[in-house]
Parts: C-alpha cells; sequence; structure tokens
C-alpha cells in the first residue's frame, strides 16, 4: 500500500464466546500509539460487546452497524450509548440492498418470478430477513408511503429512506 499508516482500520469479530477480540483491539490500540495506525473502529458489534470494550479502555470511533426502516436495532440501545460515549454510527443496509425502493414496491416478494430477481447475496440476505421478521406485507405499506411523501416533495424515494433512518439516531453516514 505504501503508507506510513492507515487512516482507520475498521476490525470485527464473528465469535463473542471468543474474548480474544479484547487482546485483538489491544494489540491495534498499540499500532495506533505507534502511529501506524489513525483510527480504530468496529464493524457489525452489539451493544453489549461495544459496552465491554470501552470499558477496557480501547478507543473507537465508529461502529458500523444494519440499521434500515425495517431493522430498527441499532436504536434499542445502541444510539444511546454511541451518544453517551462519542462513538459514530456508520450505517449499512439503510435501503436494504435495493428492496426498499421503487423497483420493488408494488410486487409479492413470495410469488416466483412476479418481483425483479433477488440475483445477489445482498438481496436474497434481506429478503430472508424480511421472511424471518415476517414484515413483507409491511415493507409494501412502507414503501408506498413515503413514495407518497417523496412524490409530495418532488423527491426520489431512496434519499427519503436514507434520511429518514439517519435522523432516527444520529448516524453519521449511511450506505445502502
Amino acid at each position: 500500500m505504501d503508507v506510513s499508516s492507515l487512516d482507520m482500520l475498521q476490525f470485527h469479530w464473528w465469535d463473542y464466546s471468543n474474548r480474544g477480540y479484547l487482546d485483538a483491539l489491544k494489540h491495534l490500540n498499540d499500532l495506533k500509539e505507534e502511529g501506524k495506525i489513525k483510527t480504530v473502529a468496529l464493524t457489525n458489534f452489539d451493544t453489549e460487546r461495544l459496552q465491554i470494550i470501552l470499558e477496557n479502555g480501547i478507543p473507537v470511533v465508529s461502529n458500523q452497524v444494519q440499521h434500515s426502516l425495517v431493522d430498527m436495532r441499532p436504536q434499542q440501545k445502541m444510539a444511546e450509548l454511541c451518544q453517551l460515549t462519542g462513538v459514530k454510527l456508520i450505517t449499512y443496509g439503510t435501503v436494504m440492498g435495493g428492496l426498499l425502493s421503487e423497483k420493488f414496491l408494488d410486487t409479492n416478494l413470495s410469488i416466483p418470478f412476479s418481483a425483479p430477481p433477488l440475483n445477489t447475496p445482498s438481496l436474497q440476505k434481506y429478503k430472508r430477513a424480511c421472511r424471518s421478521m415476517i414484515i413483507e406485507p409491511f415493507c409494501q405499506d412502507e414503501l408506498a408511503l413515503y413514495r407518497h411523501c417523496a412524490e409530495r416533495r418532488d423527491k426520489e424515494l431512496r434519499p427519503r429512506l436514507i434520511r429518514q433512518c439517519v435522523q432516527l439516531i444520529g448516524v453519521v453516514n449511511a450506505f445502502r
């Protein structure tokens, strides 16, 4: 990469039963103190583990988590912890890979070939999420409402959904 330091390193840990993530983050913090990393960030850490990390004196600048009008888990405890500690929230999945867009409005995803193809791993993942939360009809109602609001202001649907999500919990950046 031919750089003297990384601007940011985002850290993810899959298995919380293995508390080695604390040792790994302490090592990354050592690299930060040596000037090899400017900031350490997290991705997909839950509220409980973020609290543990902060209680262990490990500074992190942000946590990137999934958040949409369908998946509002970060609003439960994560947003409050981040506001109290200054950790920034970065979200992804805000329009669920496109499921929350005009393209899928007025379609029934449960009927084969009646909707645009779910031909990416991301779309398939969000479809499973909708199914597990039993919200497919809810998505359609919400989409129709947001489309109506967007049309009244001569705006597009996606930016309106993203803005709504960002405003709900004080997100610093959102990715679709």
